[in-house]
């Protein structure tokens, strides 16, 4: 059904748009501007009707309108102030910062990255001296081949936004990154938030190795001794190294590490396999010595698995009993998740993370010193989740 045409059009005909039931409206709105100022049908400096002018005529909620012309000033696309005259940014006044990422922002599971997005924006916004869009282009990682990269609506909406944008710089926030592309940031400032690989360059990480060496620390002095690790970083040892000096220095038996891989299918799959994992990890077992069979502790690397972990102390039983282990997870400051079972948080700061690579850039863009890199981001251990 097309609402637009329900309504007599008192705009200029040439914002004809056609609602359609396929799409968001607001979504719809902007795509139709973002169009017509690519194809030229509307110049730079041009004023638009009002919001409620445009509703008339597409006969759609003028709030639905505002929100669509708000997000389009944020982009860059377009200039005013929120109840002034909106209009087209002149090329050299539309600048940019660009957000690559591996995952998609629309999966469940994409947390962090939708969180450290906004947190970037956040920083940006807050820039008083330079008037930036903050661009995101998402779906850019685990792609197998160069034309898979090539052919990704991201990468696409990247080049297109390149020729209509002046872009000052580039953070990448990739788990997995095509090599050549990575040679190939249009001679941009570029800063970096990767997992450390070989090859694979960062600026901004985690404390990986702090993370390991005080949940250890912080099990121990709950009176946990057998621990076990529950793991889905693949490309950095520093958890592993912080947890063995832990045990080490505490003297400690020796922390059993349970790898898991991370499901390129989404969270609901990591997340079924650690729950399968810890049923194993709990089932009952015979001991001749009286001792436990169970651990005593399960340190977990991530938000996902831990969902996992709590399914399946609740499904045996232990997740309401004082049989259940001290669960300790990796986890960031800003999201938070009921787990249903206490759980203690060893807390990373996104807004932290997302404040060092917008600082980082600006460092690059003006040619100014950089401090040692990579810059590592610190957590710390917060009370149990009750």
């Amino acid at each position: 059904m097309h609402y637009g045409s329900l309504m007599k059009k008192s705009a200029p005909e040439r914002f004809d748009l056609q609602i359609e039931q396929t799409l968001s409206v607001h979504e719809q709105i902007e795509r139709y501007f973002e169009r017509l100022v690519r194809s030229g049908g509307l110049k730079a400096g041009e004023p638009l009707p009002s919001s409620r002018t445009l509703a008339r005529q597409w006969g759609v909620d003028y709030r639905t309108v505002q929100k669509s012309l708000r997000h389009l000033r944020v982009s860059g696309v377009l200039a005013g102030q929120p109840r002034g005259k909106t209009f087209v940014r002149g090329k050299a006044d539309q600048a940019a910062i660009g957000i690559l990422l591996g995952y998609r922002l629309t999966d469940e599971t994409a947390y962090f990255h939708r969180k450290l997005v906004e947190c970037v924006h956040q920083e940006i916004n807050e820039d008083k001296e330079h008037s930036l869009a903050c661009m995101e282009y998402d779906g850019l990682g685990g792609l197998k081949t160069p034309d898979d990269f090539q052919n990704s609506l991201g990468y696409r909406r990247l080049t297109r936004d390149l020729q209509n944008f002046s872009f000052h710089g580039i953070i990448q926030v990739l788990r997995s990154l095509d090599l050549e592309f990575s040679k190939q940031t249009w001679n941009l400032p570029v800063a970096r938030y990767n997992p450390p690989a070989p090859g694979m360059p960062t600026d901004v990480i985690m404390d990986h190795y702090h993370f390991g060496r005080e949940c250890v620390r912080f099990a121990a002095q709950k009176g946990a001794k057998k621990i076990v690790y529950l793991r889905t970083i693949a490309s950095d040892s520093n958890d592993l190294d912080g947890i063995y000096d832990a045990v080490a220095e505490l003297k400690l038996p020796k922390a059993e590490v349970c790898q898991l891989r991370r499901s390129g299918e989404g969270g609901a799959q990591t997340e079924k396999m650690a729950q399968e994992k810890t049923l194993e990890l709990i089932k009952p077992r015979q001991s001749k010595s009286g001792e436990k069979p169970w651990p005593d502790a399960l340190l977990v690397s991530d938000d996902v698995v831990t969902r996992g972990v709590a399914l399946a102390l609740l499904q045996s039983g232990m997740g309401v009993s004082k049989r259940q282990p001290l669960v300790v997870t990796m986890a960031n400051k800003e999201i938070v998740h009921h787990y249903g079972i206490p759980v203690t948080r060893y807390e990373f700061s996104v807004q932290e993370i997302a404040r060092e690579l917008v600082r980082l850039l600006w460092l690059r863009i003006l040619h100014k010193n950089e401090p040692a890199l990579p810059v590592k981001i610190r957590g710390k251990i917060e009370q149990d989740e009750k």
